[in-house]
């Protein structure tokens, strides 16, 4: 991630106004060495800056409109979509089961007050790794790699597309379906429950938001920066990536 990163931020200014297929046609004509250059480039750069390219290109919001030959913005919109509403649907049903919330019919003298802000983070918290793992096994009918396939009879080929078309299909029709049933269940519970309860989904709404806007991309920045910088050519780790980037092989 860490050259990809750098070679990003270095050529975004350049790449703005052009189409994806030029884009395309630019990465494939990148040569080994200008990758391998970028690569030592990154694990020599200062701490500081390592994390200064990474916090933009790790945060979720800025992940959706980059540009992918793997997955479209639509596909990655609907996944992200469903993790935050999967997360707040999650919140939403812990408070409900629990007895923690109050129904808005109730009597004056049931209704609680004040907010339970601890619980209301650790609901949150907990959320949002759920949803977080729905969101995971929703992307693996999304698995794209690249099939080198010059050789391969036509027959073949339209079959593995045909395959690939309906994982598409089958991933929408999740996505979509799992997407509007934690909407309406966020809904109904927000019209049933009384004001207190509005406010403590709300306090475990805004850490979720904050944990997957800010917390996340921080520590996972902070983390790739510091891994980053133990590495030198001598260290093992930094073959075994250039082995992995295939930047080792004989072309």
């Amino acid at each position: 991630d860490i050259p990809v990163a750098f070679a990003s931020q270095l050529s975004a200014d350049e790449e703005g106004q052009e189409s994806n297929g030029h884009r395309v046609h630019q990465a494939v004509r990148l040569t080994k060495e200008k990758t391998k250059a970028s690569f030592a480039h990154a694990v020599q750069s200062p701490v500081l800056r390592k994390f200064a390219v990474l916090i933009p290109m790790v945060h979720p919001v800025n992940s959706l409109g980059r540009f992918s030959v793997v997955a479209s913005h639509t596909v990655r919109m609907l996944l992200y979509a469903d993790t935050i509403w999967g997360a707040l649907f999650a919140a939403a049903l812990f408070f409900g089961v629990s007895g923690e919330a109050v129904s808005i019919a109730s009597p004056e003298e049931c209704q609680k007050s004040g907010i339970p802000v601890f619980k209301c983070a650790v609901v949150a918290f907990f959320s949002f790794l759920a949803s977080t793992f729905i969101g995971v096994l929703l992307g693996l009918l999304h698995r794209r790699r690249f099939v080198y396939c010059s050789q391969w009879p036509p027959a073949w080929r339209e079959q593995l597309l045909r395959r690939w078309q309906l994982q598409d299909r089958v991933l929408l029709l999740l996505s979509i379906a799992y997407l509007g049933f934690c909407m309406t269940y966020v809904g109904l519970f927000l019209a049933t429950v009384s004001e207190r309860d509005h406010d403590a989904f709300l306090t475990a709404a805004g850490v979720v938001m904050l944990k997957s806007w800010v917390v996340v991309p921080i520590c996972l920045a902070c983390m790739l920066a510091c891994l980053s910088s133990v590495m030198t050519k001598q260290h093992l780790w930094f073959a075994e990536i250039e082995e992995g980037l295939g930047l080792t092989q004989h072309l």
